[in-house]
C-alpha cells in the first residue's frame, strides 16, 4: 500500500542520508522513480506483517550493513557510483539541532527523562532539561536558534531538511550559555580529581563523548592547551569539553 511505502521512504531517509524516493512528498506520476523498487516493497511489506511497528522498522534498517558502512569514500567506486546511490558507503549524516541539544544534556548527565507535560523553552534563562520534543515552537517567530540549523517553518509541512553550513551555528557552539553551561556541568559529573593525570582527564572525557580514549596526537594538543591556560589560571577543562561537544565527531552520524 501508499501508505506503508510512503512512511517507510521517510524513515529510511531519516536514518541513512537519502531517499529511496527522492520526492518523499510525491510518490505520483511526476515524482521521483524508486532507486531501489524492490527493497522499498520489501520493507513496506514487512512493516505492515510486523503491525505497522516504527521500532521493528528502525531496528531493521539499523542492523543491516548498508547501515552500519563507513562514510569514508572508496576510490575503486568514486567513478562507478559517485552520488552513492547504491549505498556503496554511508552517508555523512549531521544531527538535527534537537539530536544535538538532546545529546549534549544526555551527555552531560542533565537530560530530564519523563514523559508528558507543558513545552516549555528550549534556550534561555529557564530553559527546560526535558527533551526538545517538549520544547515552545513559535509558529509565528521562529527560534532563531532552530532557524539557524535548518529548523523547517512550523507553518508549512516539510518533508526534509536542508543542511547548511552557515556562521550562526559557529557562533552559537562557541559563546552559547547552554552549550557552555553543559560543557561545566559535563566535567562537573564526571569528578576529575586533582590527582588526575591530564591524560587521564582527557580519557575519561574522550570515553564520556565519543566512547574511546583519546589518540596520541590530541593529548599533545590538549598537553599544549593545558600548558598556555596554565598561565592564565584559568580552568581550562570546560573549555576542553565544550571542544568535544561541538565537533564534527560528535555533531555527525559517519
Amino acid at each position: 500500500p501508499l501508505t506503508a511505502r510512503v512512511f517507510v521512504n521517510r524513515v529510511w531517509g531519516a536514518l541513512m542520508g537519502g531517499y529511496l524516493v527522492d520526492t518523499p512528498s510525491d510518490f505520483g506520476l511526476q515524482g521521483a522513480v524508486p532507486t531501489h523498487p524492490e527493497l522499498l516493497d520489501w520493507l513496506a511489506a514487512d512493516f505492515m506483517t510486523h503491525g505497522w511497528s516504527l521500532k521493528h522498522l528502525v531496528r531493521t534498517i539499523v542492523t543491516s550493513r548498508t547501515y552500519q558502512q563507513s562514510s569514508a569514500v572508496r576510490e575503486d567506486m568514486a567513478a562507478i557510483d559517485p552520488t552513492n546511490t547504491w549505498y556503496h558507503r554511508a552517508n555523512a549524516k549531521r544531527l538535527s539541532i534537537e539530536e544535538i541539544r538532546d545529546s549534549v544534556l544526555a551527555l552531560s548527565g542533565q537530560l530530564d527523562r519523563r514523559l508528558k507535560g507543558h513545552p516549555k523553552p528550549l534556550w534561555g534563562p529557564d530553559y527546560t532539561h526535558r527533551r526538545a520534543i517538549y520544547g515552545v515552537v513559535d509558529r509565528v517567530n521562529n527560534d532563531p536558534t532552530l532557524r539557524a540549523f535548518d529548523f523547517p517553518s512550523p507553518t508549512a509541512s516539510a518533508d526534509r531538511r536542508t543542511e547548511n553550513i552557515v556562521p550562526q551555528q559557529s557562533l552559537f557552539a562557541l559563546n552559547s550559555p547552554f552549550i557552555i553551561g553543559q560543557a561545566a556541568a559535563l566535567v562537573e559529573s564526571l569528578q576529575l580529581s586533582e590527582g588526575m593525570s591530564a591524560e587521564a582527564r582527557t580519557n575519561a572525557l574522550f570515553q564520556r563523548v565519543y566512547r574511546r580514549d583519546a589518540h596520541e596526537v590530541e593529548v599533545k594538543r590538549l598537553e599544549h592547551f593545558l600548558a598556555l591556560m596554565e598561565k592564565r589560571k584559568t580552568d581550562p577543562w570546560p573549555l576542553v569539553a565544550q571542544s568535544l561537544l561541538i565537533s564534527n565527531e560528535l555533531l555527525y552520524v559517519d
